[in-house]
C-alpha cells in the first residue's frame, strides 16, 4: 500500500533502487512533502522494506488508481506536488557535468551535479557518488552506461603502472572511451582543495615529432607538441590524464596525443623537451636508439637525409613459435623494407643506412590484408599478430594453402621446430607381387624425400588422424580425399604388418587402386591374371575327358564348363545342386581333364567320414587310371606326408583336417 501510495504520487521512474537510494541520501527535502508526514514515514519504511519486496508496477498501477479516485481531490487542491519535486534535479535547478582529477601519478574521472541559480550559473559543484536516472532529462543510453562505470567501480587510474590484464586494458580503453565523449560536455579540471576550474576536452588531435639537429658537436632531440598551430611541448605544467593512448591537460585543454608514449613523454619533460647526445655517444645512439626513435615518432632533422617511399605494398606472414603456441606476424613490405602491421597509420619510419626512410602506407591494402587473416579462425593478440583458435599444427596444415592463395608471401617456416610442417604433396607408391591364389601388395607413402612406414600409415589411418608425424620430425598432412580411397583398400584386403593380401577375385579393384597411385610396380603373373581376366567374352564349352568311364548329361556339362572356368581364373566358386544328380561326378571329371593336360599335382579333398569311401568307389568306377590316397583310420602315416607327391588324389576328413 505504501508503495501504491509513492507510485501515484510522483512518476513511474520514481520507485527504482537507484531514485531511492539517490533521494534517501538527499540532504534537503521540498517544503511540501515535510509538512505530509504520512509520505515521509512511508518513505522510510519502504527504504526498509525494499530489498525484500519487489512489487510488479503493473500491481502499483492497479492500486495507485484506487487510490486515485478517493484521493485526487485532496491532493490536487491542498498538496500540489508535482512529480518532479520529489526528484528535486529539474533542468531549472540542477545540472549534470564530469570532472577529471590528475594528481602525481594517478588520474581519475568523475560526474559533477550542478546547483544552478535562477539565472542559469553555476552556484556550486559536488561529487556525485549515485544518481537515479529518471532524475536527469535527456539522457541517452551510451551516457548512462558511462555513469555507470564512473560511479559503479573504483576508476582511479595509476599512470604507468599497468599490467596489461584484462581488467587493466579495458579501463584504459573505457576511459579513452570516456574522453572522448566528453568533447561536447561541460567539464571541470580538479585542482587543490576540491577547486574546479572550467576546460575544454578537444576532439582534435595533437601530432607529436622529434626535431634532430646538430649543435657544434652534439646532437639534440627535440620533442614537438602541436595541437593546431599551437605548440604545446614548451610549457611545464602539462599533466597526464591518460597514459594509453596518450591525454594530456594543458592550458585548460585535454586533447589527445598521437605517435607518443607515455614514458617517451615523462622521459622528454624530465629534460624540458630537450636532450643531447654527446660526440662519443653518437655512434652507439646511430646503432641502438635511433632506428627505435625513428619506428615510433615522425622525424625532422638537418643532420640525417629523410627519403620517401611511395610504392604498392606486399603482404607477409611471419610464423614464429611461442612456447607450444603459434604466432602469426602480420607483415607488409614496401621496397627492400618489411613494416609490422599499424592501424591507420598514414606512415611510418626506418633508419638504414644514415638514411631516414619515410613510408606512405597503404591503409586499406592493410586492413584488408589484416581482415583476411581475422577470417581464419584466429584469436588477437595485438595489432597485426594473431594465433590460432585450434590446434596450431591442424591450423598450418589446413591453411598453408589458403595464405598462399590469398597472395601472402610465408616467412619463417625453416625457424620452426616444435611446430615443424612439410606442405609437400604425398606421393603414393605399390609394388604388387603374387602368391599361390593371391596378391600381396607393399605401399609407400613419400613427402618430397621423406618415406612414411607403411605400419605408421595403417595406424594413422586407423586412428583417423589428418596428418602423420615424418621421420625428419616434420608433420604433415593426409589428403582427405586419399585417405577415403586408401580406407577402401584396407576394406577390400587383408591386413598384415607390411603388405595388404588380395585374393585373385579381387584382381580387377586392386588394379583400379594401382591406376590412381602416383606410381607401382607389378609382377608378370598379376599382369597376364589382369590381361585374361578383361579378355574373357564367355564361358567355353570343355570336353570330356577320353579316360572317362561314363556319360555326362548336358546340366552336367554345363556344371563341368563352370568349374573349369572357376579353375582357369582362380577363382573359388561353389557347384550346387539336389543330392543324387551328380555332383561328385562332375567334380572327378574335372579332375580327369587336370590329369589329360599332363598337369602333375596333388588334389586334396576333404569330405565328411560317412563319405570318403563313396568319393573313393566313384574314382574307382569313372576314373581308374586316378591314383588315390585314403588318408584317414588309425592306420594312416601321421609322421610323413611325402608319400601325398605320388598321388593324384589325397582324400581325408574334416575331424582329421
Amino acid at each position: 500500500h505504501l508503495a501504491a501510495l509513492l507510485y501515484y504520487l510522483n512518476n513511474d521512474d520514481y520507485f527504482s533502487p537507484e531514485n531511492i537510494a539517490a533521494n534517501s541520501q538527499e540532504e534537503e527535502t521540498d517544503s511540501n512533502l515535510k509538512n505530509i508526514s504520512a509520505i515521509n514515514n512511508a518513505k522510510k519504511q519502504l527504504l526498509n522494506i525494499y530489498p525484500i519486496t519487489n512489487t510488479p508496477k503493473s500491481n502499483l498501477r492497479s492500486e495507485a488508481d484506487v487510490f486515485n479516485k478517493y484521493f485526487s481531490p485532496f491532493i490536487e487542491s491542498s498538496a500540489k506536488i508535482e512529480k518532479t519535486n520529489l526528484a528535486k534535479n529539474n533542468s531549472a535547478q540542477f545540472g549534470l557535468a564530469y570532472g577529471i582529477a590528475a594528481k602525481g601519478y594517478h588520474s581519475n574521472i568523475f560526474p559533477l551535479r550542478l546547483r544552478l541559480r535562477k539565472d542559469g550559473t553555476v552556484a556550486d559543484k559536488s561529487k556525485i557518488y549515485n544518481i537515479g536516472y529518471n532524475t536527469i532529462p535527456n539522457i541517452d543510453l551510451k551516457e548512462k552506461l558511462i555513469l555507470d562505470f564512473l560511479l559503479n567501480r573504483n576508476n582511479a587510474l595509476y599512470l604507468g603502472a599497468h599490467n596489461n590484464t584484462k581488467d587493466d586494458f579495458r579501463k584504459r580503453e573505457m576511459f579513452n572511451e570516456i574522453l572522448t565523449f566528453l568533447s561536447d560536455k561541460e567539464v571541470y579540471f580538479e585542482s587543490k582543495y576540491d577547486n574546479y576550474k572550467t576546460i575544454n576536452v578537444l576532439e582534435n588531435e595533437a601530432d607529436a615529432f622529434i626535431t634532430i639537429d646538430e649543435d657544434v658537436d652534439d646532437l639534440t632531440l627535440q620533442l614537438s607538441i602541436n595541437i593546431g598551430e599551437e605548440q604545446v611541448s614548451n610549457h611545464k605544467n602539462i599533466l597526464v590524464v591518460l597514459d594509453n593512448p596518450l591525454w594530456i591537460y594543458v592550458n585548460d585543454k585535454i586533447f589527445k596525443v598521437n605517435n607518443l608514449s607515455y614514458e617517451q613523454l615523462e622521459l622528454f619533460i624530465n629534460e624540458e623537451f630537450r636532450i643531447v647526445i654527446s660526440k662519443e655517444y653518437l655512434a652507439l645512439f646511430e646503432k641502438e636508439l635511433l632506428p627505435k626513435i625513428v619506428s615510433k615518432l615522425p622525424i625532422v632533422s638537418s643532420k640525417y637525409k629523410i627519403e620517401e617511399i611511395n610504392e604498392p605494398p606486399t603482404k607477409k606472414i611471419l610464423l614464429e613459435e611461442s612456447a607450444s603456441n603459434l604466432l602469426i606476424k602480420v607483415k607488409f613490405g614496401y621496397g627492400e623494407l618489411d613494416l609490422d602491421y599499424i592501424e591507420d597509420a598514414p606512415s611510418s619510419s626506418i633508419f638504414n643506412e644514415n638514411v631516414i626512410w619515410k613510408i606512405i602506407r597503404d591503409n586499406n591494402f592493410e586492413k584488408q590484408a589484416v581482415e583476411e587473416i581475422q577470417s581464419l579462425y584466429v584469436k588477437k593478440i595485438s595489432e597485426g599478430v594473431f594465433t590460432p583458435r585450434n590446434a596450431p599444427i591442424d591450423f598450418l596444415l589446413n591453411h598453408f594453402s589458403t595464405f598462399e592463395e590469398m597472395g601472402f608471401e610465408i616467412l619463417g617456416q625453416e625457424n620452426l621446430t616444435k611446430l615443424k610442417f612439410n606442405t609437400s604433396k604425398p606421393k603414393i607408391s605399390f609394388n604388387v607381387t603374387s602368391g599361390i591364389d593371391w596378391f600381396d601388395v607393399e605401399t609407400e607413402l613419400d613427402y618430397n624425400g621423406t618415406a612414411v612406414p607403411f605400419s605408421e600409415l595403417v595406424e594413422a589411418i586407423k586412428q583417423k588422424k589428418k596428418y602423420l608425424k615424418l621421420s625428419d620430425g616434420s608433420s604433415s598432412i593426409l589428403p582427405a580425399n586419399w585417405i577415403k580411397k586408401f580406407q577402401q583398400t584396407l576394406s577390400l584386403g587383408e591386413l598384415s604388418k607390411d603388405r595388404i593380401r588380395f585374393s585373385q577375385v579381387q584382381a580387377l579393384a586392386l588394379e583400379s587402386i594401382l591406376n590412381d597411385a602416383d606410381d607401382f610396380e607389378v609382377d608378370d603373373k598379376f599382369t597376364e591374371h589382369i590381361d585374361k581376366l578383361k579378355s574373357f567374352e564367355k564361358i567355353v564349352k570343355q570336353s570330356i575327358p577320353k579316360s572317362f568311364k561314363g556319360e555326362l548329361r548336358d546340366y552336367q556339362k554345363h556344371g563341368l564348363d563352370w568349374l573349369y572356368f572357376l579353375k582357369e581364373y582362380s577363382f573359388g566358386g561353389i557347384l550346387a545342386d539336389d543330392m543324387g544328380l551328380g555332383k561328385t561326378i562332375q567334380s572327378i571329371v574335372l579332375l580327369l581333364k587336370e590329369k589329360e593336360q599332363n598337369k602333375n599335382h596333388t588334389t586334396l579333398i576333404v569330405a565328411p567320414t560317412s563319405v570318403v569311401f563313396n568319393w573313393i568307389d566313384e574314382l574307382d568306377k569313372f576314373a581308374p587310371t586316378i591314383t588315390v590316397l585314403n588318408h584317414t583310420g588309425i592306420d594312416r602315416n601321421k609322421e610323413d606326408n611325402s608319400a601325398f607327391e605320388n598321388y593324384d588324389v589325397v582324400i581325408t576328413s574334416y575331424g582329421i583336417l
